[in-house]
């Protein structure tokens, strides 16, 4: 009975993300482990030759996905909804909880403010199933990754401008994206500061002004 309410306490929590993976991945390894399971999901324990030996990895690979799964939130669930590989699962879910930071953000939001244009390029040639998961897809990505705490709109104000700055700025946009949970008032200042060094030189004649250009041709 006392297993039974162990068991049943770990089963409680969920797992959300990056906030408590390392915590919920502890716990669901010493359920797998109890059930002898653990094994499969590292690729210790091989499939064997036998029929017996097969069956037998079968019903605990079945078991160990069912366990892994059966911790999920729905969010997480969906990216590991159409496979029943447990390897591929844990190993899915650790890329996924394990990902956090301003770049892991910034690829997830660029590409899902790309997606749009992309996908209607592709005509009647990619199926409304596929464009629905790849939407999902993006955004649980972008949910698991944000620095827990961190308000996801001012990650999605800055990629909105970082992606409409022109080629010049790309140095303080890697800059910008490698730290950590940047508040927006701390890029202003980076992205000002670099704004007057290329007026300086676009004034200086070291780097071409393209406004300029256009203004001439007209």
């Amino acid at each position: 009975m006392a297993n039974n309410n162990k068991d049943s306490v770990r089963r409680e929590e969920k797992l959300r993300g990056v906030e408590n993976w390392a915590r919920w991945s502890n716990m669901t390894m010493l359920d797998l482990k109890e059930k002898g399971y653990w094994g499969i999901v590292t690729g210790a324990r091989t499939i064997g030759t036998t029929p017996a030996t097969i069956a037998s990895f079968d019903r605990d690979s079945a078991g160990a996905a069912k366990i892994i799964k059966g911790g999920l939130n729905d969010n997480l669930f969906k990216n590991v909804e159409g496979t029943d590989n447990p390897i591929d699962i844990w190993n899915k879910l650790k890329a996924v909880c394990t990902q956090v930071g301003q770049g892991v953000v910034y690829a997830g939001l660029r590409s899902l403010l790309l997606h749009s244009s992309a996908s209607k390029a592709q005509g009647h040639n990619k199926p409304i199933n596929l464009r629905f998961a790849e939407i999902t897809g993006l955004i649980n990505q972008i949910q698991t990754a944000v620095t827990p705490g961190r308000d996801v709109w001012d990650d999605i104000a800055l990629v909105t401008l970082l992606e409409g700055l022109p080629e010049e700025y790309n140095s303080k946009k890697d800059h910008i994206l490698n730290q950590d949970g940047i508040m927006l008032e701390n890029a202003q200042l980076i992205l000002s500061s670099e704004e007057v060094r290329i007026k300086v030189d676009h004034e200086a004649g070291l780097v071409p002004n393209p406004t300029l250009a256009v203004r001439g041709m007209g």
